[in-house]
């Protein structure tokens, strides 16, 4: 026991473990040198270490793993990892062990030391975040992590890379959001499920991308859709075990939703993008009161921040395409956001807080369209069990938005007038600042404005057209329907890709494509109708749920049988007038069947056709 005391001693000296060594070989009683030597060491030993100020300038990348492994330890981890730090040698321009491990060193805050020193711990984001700084400073550097660990041949390294430098910056899109292009890429380090959940979504991204360009018309079974599916089998059954293994870590479970939904969404199978993402927003408020009992860091606030960020988008896709929650449900939620809109200020102050106020809003205003519906759950349900293509996203009669208007009901009506009168004030609030923005040279802050004045007028559109009972009153909106498509012209090149060779953008939050599909299926002026439609063909982007090309190709269908014998120039009747109702949308097989009514309710004539693409 001490010589192995010892020896562990003199390992830390080399020098003195290779004098020690060239003396025991030279001499007869190498022993006795030995001994002696070691017996120096451990006085050595013995002795205090100097202490020395705790060094806190370390490369972000440890810095961040460090925190995960104090706040978020992987399952079954032992006792002592918890409070085991990744010690980072600080090496300049990058640390030895981001080498090391095949990652990029995601490099150091700013070279003031004195203000380091000052100021203690340092936050792991710029503590200074401006308006849509995603492309400058230290956040940007960070969606450039490249890990070498994980990966079992170099074909899943190539689809991790392609997530990193592509896909996660589609799924932000103009608007900041940190969580795609920096915490979940450093999350997989610590969860293998998250791991494979970004090599599947970069493998089917470059399995589309090859099937744009070849012009083939479904996937096929190549390389990298196999790929894709055996990492998103392999990430199904990671995020199964974490969340078994972790039963409170709710956290887990809302991150394995947002993955699964962007795969599902990618891949065309709707329903089951829907239907994760609605358990994800079930999961939402539990996790959020359990968060309230933990130690809260700089680090961790800004990824809760994030996260309700994204899911608040995620909620906007339910509600604007297949929401079977029940009214109670939809009331309590509004009830808690119109607690937080009464916080809005008079003037934003920036594209942060404008988002952030007009998030809830226009939630608030979707959830109060899903109250209109009046439909029966159950009876829903059963009639989509029926569908004839597996995973199609089918929407029966009385589910569509603004398909079904309610009569005679007053006091909606005056709920509806004081949601109009929100839109209002945050119109009144942001326009200093959009016009601030419009004299300005940054483009994408110019898109970001141009997204939220559209969901602005398409919210206002929606929340009136609960009420509207003949489809001649939508005559009314010309200007906003003018307002929508010109917004959208000065935006769709900068969403969309202008690669010819590329495959549709993907991403994950509402933008334009359903302000365009009301505009293409409500406004009979058929200059801006045209235009609308030409935009969704041109597009190229998919917003979650949302497809461009699939919207275009419906929205064409309803002005086509609008038109038949009516001649140019002349406004559409009102019993020619068509009213999407039902429709059974397949996106991984390219097709749809759509259902139309045109004439009055009772004795109307019923249109339906099937559309592929």
């Amino acid at each position: 026991m001490e010589n192995a005391r010892l020896s562990m001693s003199a390992g830390h000296d080399r020098q003195d473990c290779a004098s020690s060594a060239a003396q025991s070989s030279a001499s007869p009683s190498s022993k006795v040198v030995t001994l002696t030597h070691r017996a120096g060491s451990r006085e050595n030993l013995n002795r205090k270490r100097r202490p020395l100020p705790k060094v806190r300038t370390g490369c972000l990348t440890c810095k961040f793993v460090s925190l995960l492994r104090r706040f978020h330890p992987p399952a079954n981890a032992p006792p002592w990892h918890r409070n085991r730090r990744v010690k980072c040698d600080e090496g300049k321009p990058r640390c030895q062990r981001c080498i090391k491990y095949g990652a990029k060193c995601e490099g150091y805050h700013g070279s003031d030391k004195l203000n380091s020193t000052a100021l203690g711990i340092r936050a792991l984001l710029p503590k200074g975040r401006t308006e849509l700084n995603r492309q400058t400073g230290a956040e940007s550097r960070l969606s450039y992590l490249h890990f070498g660990v994980g990966f079992h041949d170099e074909s899943d390294a190539q689809s991790f890379r392609n997530y990193l430098e592509k896909i996660s910056k589609q799924l932000s899109g103009p608007f900041p959001n940190s969580l795609w292009e920096r915490f979940i890429p450093q999350i997989s380090e610590m969860e293998p499920f998250v791991r494979h959940a970004i090599m599947a979504i970069g493998a089917l991204g470059k399995q589309m991308k090859a099937q744009h360009r070849s012009g083939s018309a479904g996937l096929s079974s190549t390389k990298d859709y196999q790929s894709a599916l055996e990492q998103y089998h392999q990430s199904l059954r990671g995020m199964r075990k974490a969340i078994a293994s972790g039963q409170q870590d709710l956290r887990k479970a809302l991150l394995a939703s947002l993955l699964i939904f962007c795969f599902e969404s990618m891949l065309g199978n709707q329903v089951t993008a829907a239907l994760h993402a609605a358990r994800g927003l079930m999961l939402l408020h539990p996790w959020k009161a359990g968060n309230r009992l933990h130690k809260r860091t700089r680090a961790t606030d800004i990824l809760e921040r994030e996260l309700l960020e994204t899911f608040h988008a995620l909620d906007l896709q339910v509600l604007l395409f297949i929401d079977n929650r029940k009214n109670e449900a939809h009331r309590q939620t509004m009830a808690r956001l119109n607690l937080m809109i009464k916080a809005m200020p008079p003037q934003v102050q920036n594209l942060e807080q404008a988002r952030r106020f007009w998030q809830l809003i226009f939630s608030r205003n979707c959830h109060f369209n899903q109250c209109m519906q009046l439909v029966n759950l159950e009876s829903i349900q059963e009639e989509r069990s029926d569908s004839p293509w597996e995973g199609s996203a089918k929407f029966p009669k009385g589910v569509l938005l603004l398909s079904d208007a309610v009569e005679g009901r007053g006091l909606l009506n005056e709920e509806q007038l004081r949601y109009q009168d929100d839109i209002a004030r945050w119109t009144s609030a942001s326009t200093p600042l959009f016009t601030q923005i419009a004299a300005g040279t940054n483009e994408c802050e110019k898109v970001c404005a141009a997204i939220l004045q559209v969901q602005a007028i398409l919210s206002r559109v929606m929340l009136a057209g609960s009420f509207i009972t003949s489809e001649m009153a939508y005559d009314d909106y010309l200007p906003e329907f003018t307002t929508i498509t010109t917004l959208c012209d000065s935006v769709f090149l900068y969403l969309g890709s202008d690669d010819q060779e590329s495959s549709s953008r993907f991403h994950f939050d509402i933008g334009i494509v359903s302000a365009l599909f009301l505009v293409g299926s409500r406004c009979r002026f058929d200059i801006v109708r045209r235009k609308a439609l030409d935009i969704l063909f041109s597009a190229n982007i998919r917003e979650g749920m949302w497809d461009s090309l699939v919207v275009g190709h419906i929205t064409r269908w309803l002005r086509s049988i609008e038109l038949e014998n009516v001649k140019e120039g002349e406004i559409i009747p009102v019993e020619k007038r068509a009213i999407l109702n039902a429709m059974n949308v397949d996106l991984f097989g390219r097709r749809a069947l759509l259902t139309a009514s045109q004439g009055p309710k009772d004795c109307g004539l019923e249109r339906t056709t099937l559309i592929t693409w």
